[in-house]
């Protein structure tokens, strides 16, 4: 059992009680806290990294191929953070201070000066083994874009224009800062819901602004161009254009009609001949 799959479990309350229930859960993780919340000295019996042992953290909140991402709570001062553990082997890596480190690290650092709000903020990152562990600022009530709209149904204009502004002051902060997304999605944008100001998250897939023209295309393919997956080269700044359109599309238009297996193709596909 690799690293992510080990947290995975012990971050599954469900999963866990079950495997108790038949006598087949590790003994250092048979009284996980409910809803997932993982005691400090149950993590410090089940062998986890030193650097580990400063967070409370609680079930998985983003699962992709070779990351997940935990939310916790930084026990030094109680700042809610959110922690992605990545895989060294599979992760893009850049030079930062002589060493090798993930990508997503050299870009979160490029944007944090200046800081700017709208933008997550890179706290610390570890690495242990195969696996990197990068630290971020995370809202104390969030939720993703994605689900925002979907619980709602849709957006009024008011606050579909409200919401366009603020990603667009964050792209333009990035591109300020040599950084194109590369991956804009209702996923990677989170509403605080106490004060609707949202923070664009997730840099897994960011580049140099200065590389503009990419052998592949390397976002989400529902928000991108039909002839960036299918051509080469990808030009990343009218890609990411595109890909603001789309979200504009789905907050007004609500998510409804672009779920199912319209999720698994362009959505420029799924809303063509609808009206804007």
């Amino acid at each position: 059992m690799d690293m992510m799959e080990f947290m995975d479990l012990v971050c599954d309350g469900e999963k866990l009680s079950a495997m108790v229930e038949h006598g087949m859960a590790p003994t250092a993780v048979l009284r996980a806290q409910i809803h997932g919340l993982v005691v400090l000295e149950q993590l410090k019996r089940c062998g986890l990294p030193q650097y580990f042992h400063n967070f409370h953290v609680a079930g998985v909140t983003m699962a992709r191929q070779f990351s997940r991402v935990y939310p916790g709570v930084r026990l030094c001062d109680g700042k809610d953070v959110a922690v992605k553990i990545t895989d060294h082997k599979r992760c893009r890596l850049s030079m930062r201070q002589g060493t090798q480190v993930p990508t997503e690290i050299v870009m979160l650092d490029r944007i944090e000066s200046p800081s700017f709000g709208g933008v997550v903020r890179l706290l610390d990152y570890y690495r242990e083994g195969d696996c990197w562990f990068i630290v971020m600022e995370k809202p104390r009530v969030s939720q993703d874009l994605f689900d925002y709209v979907t619980d709602k149904g849709r957006l009024s204009e008011d606050t579909a224009r409200n919401f366009l502004r603020q990603i667009l002051e964050a792209v333009r902060h990035c591109h300020s800062r040599g950084v194109i997304h590369m991956d804009l999605k209702e996923e990677n944008i989170l509403v605080d819901l106490d004060t609707e100001k949202l923070k664009l998250i997730d840099f897994g897939s960011a580049h140099p602004i200065g590389d503009d023209v990419h052998s592949e295309f390397y976002g989400t393919k529902a928000y991108g161009r039909r002839e960036d997956q299918q051509q080469r080269p990808v030009r990343a700044r009218p890609a990411e254009v595109w890909s603001l359109g789309i979200l504009l599309y789905s907050m007004v238009h609500g998510n409804a009609c672009l779920r199912g297996e319209q999720r698994n193709r362009p959505r420029a596909t799924a809303i063509q001949n609808r009206a804007l």
